[in-house]
């Protein structure tokens, strides 16, 4: 019997590694087990037996392990039936039955392959119940084995892309049906329902409960159609698309441009051209800078006259050939901007279309002289210099906007070059990095795509010069070689002549700015991104919430395509998960990303990077129409800690200073027993957040920040001071009862904190900030400017905070489970309950707190843990 029940056991692990089919189950090959049970652990060197002490939990452990293939079947069972009948009654399902009908349909055999490990692992689970003590010893060693080696815990198993899990996708899609349920059927949630959906089982099950409930509701209406462009020159006949058929089928259909050949001054002269981007490749696409919507230049498409911007106009005037035809596709002129329907089609295509690209051009020649140098004057500028600049091959001077001959020299004279030859070159080649990053084309979200995808690397047409992006990122790979040339030139050899010894430290000097310039700034995250498609590197990183993040400081015309930009990014099917619908108001677009950030990391540690769409949002538009707990991913330079910085030194914004200081508040309460006394995954529905979390204290009494009138030092110790004595003398009116604020007025000790602690918070100081007293007074003056208006509150118990936005005396402070900073609640009026946990509460603000006053940790570990539904 025991023979019999490891071969069974054995072939099971076959059949869940993929070893084995399940006809193989008790074939006479499996080897035998060993007679003692201590031997079955060294099986394929499996670990060490389990002790009788550990060996319940080992039995639990694998059990849990094991029940986790069950779901991911139940839904492939559930999931088409539910996808079907919605799209039927709603369109707006869709894309959701799209995602799980490619997920389905795959040649890899993935679905096929999952259903069996779930069936088998039903079997093993069987066996665990079923067998007797000695037997368990066997089944759960192997099991144990199996565990360890593939990973069957976390369900990774991944496509041959290595990009995702077939599972965890489809759990995705569990959770984006159940949101989009909700949201296109005007349906709320228990919050027992809500917690429900903390695992995959829960979820499924959430799923059939929700499209049984909604089988009786209509669907809400649409929203109404919005237009990208509202300018007057959209209704002229000239801006009427030369393209009467809509690209809309799905089937691959695009259109690319024909720039006819002409001379320099003549009319520029297009024809549009459809294709189909499944059977073609394209021989070129343009990357550019759309500038302002402004269509005053005319040229002819399909002998029609049609309206562009004056930068596209040069653009296509410098691209067209004197006598051959150039075929290219840009994006502006082969999708019909003014068909939402339309560009949702073609955006979706947009990985087929730049991956398909033969040769991308990258339109950088439109470049300003960045501020930076008009301020320095041209004091820095490699003709200034005086040293004789290096040549090419054929005696002429290299430009100093050529930065592939620049990159060449620079390579030469780090092999055999004379030091102040490579610390000219090095000047040059810096300079013209800080050119060329300093375009706005890096801060724009669909450039990242359009240089990510293709294969060969783009190419950059820069002020007249060309290069390739490879060029481009081994200039910037050259950092660590530019310090060192900075750190020889610290000392000159002896005998140098007087007037070398001087030049080159002259040089050293010029050097070193540029190399200081060059490290403090960030390096594009397209670099990253191109590496990583190139060496399929970094797969587990591939996440909405990743690229949401990484792109937090690029910008788009249309708020709505900071989202949908991403979709190629992803991988196919995570991608496809992002609903690409212009009709929608980007603050739908927005709660929905939101949403499913929240979900599916089941963290709002994203909340930390972005201001909540309340915060960035004039009053008039915060009504409660809009969840409170959306982000506003429209921008944010959090992530850098420079967000409005005057200087090179530290966060100047609150944004800032709350990204700065988080990483202490998430540390509070994952030393706390926050985490453990009420065990909630935050769930986001299209209405409600539904997460666990702490009331610290209920505000007592509210001030704003004062302005300065002038920038001195005595007026900035005159406001400062008269303001830090009024929140610390903050009497009983309105119930305060603050000992440790009356404490500031005794004499001080090694256990209080001084007049100063106070005013470095109220200029928002941290501990990273290193300054020398004439920087320190120059930028707290700076920072307090930065702070007026803003609201400073007293809690009850003597809680000092600075808030995002205006705060109320009864407002309440507190910590959520996974944010990593305070938040101010607010009840919502009208709402009356006996159970506090179902009290719904709208986010107010966020707020960084002086936290020298109290132990913060052993306060949070003293306070009640609650559930919250914040709306």
């Amino acid at each position: 019997m025991r023979s019999v029940l490891y071969k069974i056991t054995r072939g099971i692990i076959r059949l869940l590694s993929g070893q084995r089919p399940v006809s193989d189950f008790a074939s006479s090959d499996v080897a035998s087990p060993p007679e003692d049970p201590e031997q079955a652990a060294h099986v394929s060197s499996p670990p060490s037996a389990p002790s009788d002490s550990e060996f319940d939990k080992l039995v639990l452990f694998c059990k849990e392990s094991y029940k986790k293939y069950s779901p991911p079947h139940d839904a492939f069972d559930i999931l088409p039936a539910v996808l079907h009948d919605l799209c039927k009654r709603d369109p707006r399902f869709s894309f959701l039955d799209a995602v799980f009908r490619e997920l389905a349909s795959e040649d890899d055999g993935l679905i096929e392959q999952c259903g069996r490990k779930a069936r088998a692992a039903k079997s093993t689970l069987a066996f665990l119940e079923d067998s007797s003590a000695d037997d368990l010893h066997i089944v759960t060693t192997a099991m144990l084995h199996h565990i360890v080696e593939y990973n069957l815990g976390g369900w990774e198993e991944k496509d041959e892309s290595g990009f995702t899990s077939v599972s965890k996708c489809c759990e995705e899609v569990v959770t984006s049906t159940i949101y989009e349920i909700l949201d296109t059927f005007d349906i709320g949630l228990t919050p027992g329902q809500a917690e429900a959906g903390n695992s995959a089982s829960g979820k499924i099950g959430l799923l059939v409960s929700l499209h049984e409930k909604c089988k009786g509701l209509p669907p809400h209406p649409r929203n109404p159609p919005r237009q990208p462009f509202a300018t007057a020159s959209s209704l002229r006949p000239q801006h009427r698309y030369p393209c009467e058929k809509r690209l809309i089928s799905g089937d691959g259909l695009i259109r690319v441009l024909q720039i006819l050949p002409g001379t320099k001054d003549a009319e520029v002269q297009c024809r549009l051209k459809e294709c189909n981007i499944h059977e073609n490749d394209i021989e070129e696409a343009l990357s550019y800078v759309w500038g302002e919507p402004i269509l005053g230049e005319t040229i002819q498409i399909n002998e029609k006259p049609y309206l562009v911007t004056k930068r596209l106009h040069e653009i296509l005037r410098s691209l067209r050939r004197p006598t051959a035809v150039r075929t290219i596709w840009i994006d502006a002129i082969c999708i019909n901007q003014q068909d939402n329907e339309e560009k949702e089609h073609q955006v979706r295509l947009m990985m087929d279309i730049y991956s398909k690209t033969k040769n991308t051009l990258i339109w950088l020649n439109d470049q300003a002289v960045p501020d930076v140098f008009k301020e320095e004057g041209m004091e820095f500028a490699p003709h200034k210099i005086p040293f004789p600049l290096p040549t090419r091959s054929d005696n002429t001077i290299i430009d100093q906007n050529d930065l592939s001959s620049i990159l060449e020299e620079f390579q030469k004279c780090h092999v055999n070059g004379k030091l102040s030859s490579r610390l000219l070159a090095g000047i040059m080649m810096m300079r013209c990095m800080h050119y060329i990053l300093s375009h706005t084309w890096w801060e724009r979200i669909w450039t990242l795509q359009e240089a990510a995808l293709p294969h060969e690397p783009p190419t950059f047409f820069f002020r007249g010069y060309s290069f390739s992006f490879d060029e481009l990122t081994a200039a910037y790979d050259f950092n660590s070689d530019l310090i060192d040339d900075t750190n020889k030139a610290k000392t000159v050899p002896n005998g140098t002549h007087k007037y070398t010894r001087k030049g080159i430290e002259y040089l050293r000097y010029i050097h070193m700015v540029h190399v200081e310039r060059l490290i403090i700034r960030i390096k594009p995250v397209l670099f990253y991104i191109r590496a990583d498609r190139q060496e399929r590197q970094r797969p587990d990183l591939y996440t909405l919430q990743y690229f949401l993040t990484v792109t937090a400081t690029y910008r788009a015309f249309d708020n709505r395509d900071k989202v949908f930009a991403l979709q190629s990014l992803l991988p196919t099917r995570k991608g496809n998960l992002i609903k690409v619908d212009y009709n929608e108001p980007f603050e739908d677009t927005f709660k929905r990303a939101t949403a499913r950030c929240y979900n599916m990391a089941g963290s709002l540690e994203v909340a930390g990077q972005f201001n909540f769409l309340v915060e960035s949002q004039e009053d008039s538009l915060t009504d409660t129409d809009c969840p409170s707990w959306i982000l506003d991913f429209t921008y944010s330079g959090a992530a850098l800690g420079q967000e409005g910085r005057m200087t090179e030194y530290g966060p100047v914004s609150l944004v800032g200073f709350l990204h700065a200081i988080a990483p202490s508040h998430f540390q509070h309460y994952k030393n706390s027993r926050f985490n453990s006394s009420l065990r909630i995954i935050p769930f986001a529905t299209s209405r409600t957040l539904y997460c666990a979390g702490s009331c610290l204290d209920r505000i007592g009494r509210t001030w704003s920040i004062p302005l300065l009138h002038n920038d001195t030092q005595a007026e900035f110790t005159k406001v400062m001071g008269r303001f830090v004595v009024d929140v610390i003398d903050a009497d009983d009116e309105r119930g305060m009862n603050s000992p440790k604020l009356r404490e500031f007025h005794r004499p001080r000790t090694s256990s209080f904190p001084d007049e100063w602690s106070w005013v470095r918070f109220f200029t928002m100081f941290i501990e990273d900030d290193l300054f020398n007293w004439h920087d320190e007074v120059k930028v707290m003056v700076h920072r307090f400017h930065a702070l007026a208006g803003k609201s400073v509150f007293v809690t009850e118990k003597g809680l000092v905070g600075i808030a995002s936005k205006p705060v109320e005396a009864g407002d309440w402070l507190c910590l959520i489970h996974t944010l990593p900073m305070y938040l101010v609640l607010r009840e919502v009026k009208g709402f009356e309950d006996e159970d506090e946990n179902a009290q719904e509460h709208r986010i107010v603000a966020r707020t960084a707190i002086y936290e020298k006053l109290y132990d913060m940790e052993a306060m949070i570990k003293s306070l009640p843990v609650r559930r919250f539904q914040i709306v």
